[in-house]
């Protein structure tokens, strides 16, 4: 009976703690600026996928609930219904997920699928209550932050152009600030405007792909330390994407190329979604194989992942996503699994 009242105890403790992690999220966020709040807010469902799957699936639904009164006190009534909204279906999935002990790769598959239909969702309720599309909600907060901030608008608009022109001329100060601020936000909204048509839908493949990865290894590594019974997840170094992903992933590249290459409708938008998807699994399949490299003369696993991140961060300064084509050799060569079944 003791055992009973101290495991409610610490199911509530636990359900209180993700709470008041997700509301700290989204105040962060929704007290700085939109930037921060759409970053916290990818980690926000974590919180609630824990809550459930400590407890139960109704208690993962009843966090989202309290977490959205309380997100509203302080944000608004648009904020918190995006947020709820959007949580729910990632929470009652990946709870069921969780505690059914699915196999990795199914759990990884459906908590993206997750992930796709909370963006769908985002979408729908941004046209809803702002009564126009997630696009032009973005533009018009970018916008505004460049009219707020007309000595960085008028620099950057004039850097930008110097850069087009091959940059050999030095930047006259007293040129940029007589630009007109109309003509500087102007110029570069109709850039901005061409670049993001492309860049938003692939950064939201790239994160639909990362994120429901994490929605279920980071839950379940928390609730497995708190003696919940989880399905097993391969090592880092063993993580590999399924055999055939390689060949499917490779024709769809070749079809939206061909389809961007010959003008098809939208195949600019497919070819940057596929790619999206595809960098960021093939990044991490990239980063799981040089840990296995590194494996073999490192044995602290913190070394490794050290190593490995500031690998990647260098790398990123040159804009060169070299993991991305470690993965994709790695694909085709399988030069771990040969190793296995040698070894084996």
């Amino acid at each position: 009976m003791a055992d009973n009242t101290e495991e409610k105890y610490e199911k509530l403790w636990c359900m209180l703690a993700c709470i008041g992690a997700a509301v700290a999220l989204m105040a962060a966020g929704a007290l700085s600026n939109w930037i921060i709040l759409v970053l916290v807010a990818l980690f926000v469902p974590m919180a609630f996928i824990v809550a459930g799957a400590r407890a139960s699936q109704g208690i993962g639904i009843l966090s989202v609930l309290v977490s959205g009164f309380l997100v509203w006190l302080f944000a608004g009534a648009g904020i918190a219904l995006v947020m709820m909204a959007c949580s729910l279906p990632v929470t009652i999935v990946m709870t069921y997920v969780i505690k059914k002990r699915m196999p990795f790769y199914y759990s990884t598959l459906i908590s993206c699928i997750a992930l796709l239909a909370s963006l769908g969702i985002l979408i729908l309720l941004v046209q809803l209550i702002y009564k126009t599309d997630l696009m032009t909600l973005l533009l018009g907060h970018i916008e505004s932050f460049l009219n707020a901030n007309p000595e960085f608008t008028k620099l950057y608009y004039t850097t930008y152009n110097s850069l087009l022109n091959g940059g050999a001329q030095p930047i006259d100060l007293s040129a940029v600030l007589s630009t007109p601020l109309d003509v500087a936000v102007s110029g570069l909204m109709q850039t901005f405007t061409v670049q993001l048509a492309m860049l938003v839908p692939q950064a939201a493949m790239f994160c639909v792909a990362l994120f429901g990865l994490l929605n279920y290894v980071v839950p379940r590594a928390i609730v497995k330390k708190q003696g919940v019974a989880v399905g097993t997840v391969p090592t880092f170094s063993q993580l590999a994407l399924p055999a055939k992903y390689g060949t499917w992933s490779l024709i769809a590249l070749i079809v939206a190329f061909l389809g961007m290459s010959l003008g098809w409708r939208n195949f600019n938008l497919v070819y940057a979604i596929i790619m999206g998807f595809f960098s960021i699994t093939y990044m991490i399949q990239g980063m799981a194989f040089t840990d296995w490299l590194l494996k073999k003369k490192i044995n602290s696993a913190s070394g490794r992942i050290a190593i490995i991140v500031i690998i990647f961060l260098i790398l990123q300064l040159f804009g060169l996503n070299i993991f991305m084509w470690i993965g994709f050799f790695e694909q085709i060569v399988k030069f771990r699994k040969r190793q296995w079944i040698s070894q084996g």
